[in-house]
């Protein structure tokens, strides 16, 4: 007759290990895959606000210098300052002002920007284009932030004398 053993091994066996192994590294893959995905489609929304911001700010600077005019109850009004203005959320609005300073009736446009899940500044900003040069009232930097990725950033800089960049980095 054979005795039954008593096992007094302790611990877990091969596969038992094997498995957990195995489970972490799904659930690690399916995060790491997630994570990529979010962090693509966030550098693409910011690209492409920074581009649509950049180029209403090229065509605001060209309406500027080329000078734009308002039909405004039956008389034309011209175009002095062309404004661009955002309160720090994802709207910005493009207005238009005479040479006394006089906002033009009717004359703005405003872009919503909620869409591709970013806000531009985190600060109200507001500067024109002055006619007929197309020049800035100062140096501004129009900071567009990721919604789903903090740290996605992308700056529309735009110099004194009017020159309008994108990039990564802080305007200077």
């Amino acid at each position: 007759m054979k005795k039954k053993q008593k096992s007094d091994r302790k611990g877990f066996t091969m596969i038992e290990l094997m498995v957990v192994v195995l489970i972490a590294v799904i659930m690690t893959t399916v995060f790491f895959v997630n994570y990529n995905s979010n962090d693509k489609k966030a550098k693409t929304d910011v690209e492409n606000a920074a581009r649509q911001v950049a180029a209403q700010l090229r065509a605001l600077q060209n309406e500027a210098i080329s000078g734009k005019t308002f039909e405004v109850n039956g008389n034309l009004q011209y175009a002095h300052y062309y404004f661009f203005i955002t309160d720090g959320s994802s709207i910005y609005t493009l207005s238009y002002f005479d040479g006394m300073h006089a906002y033009i009736v009717g004359s703005s446009q405003q872009f919503d920007l909620a869409k591709n899940r970013v806000t531009i500044s985190t600060n109200p900003v507001s500067f024109y284009f002055e006619s007929p040069l197309g020049k800035t009232n100062g140096p501004k930097d129009v900071v567009i932030t990721s919604d789903l990725v903090d740290s996605m950033v992308r700056h529309v800089c735009v110099s004194t004398e009017g020159n309008i960049t994108e990039q990564e980095a802080a305007c200077i």
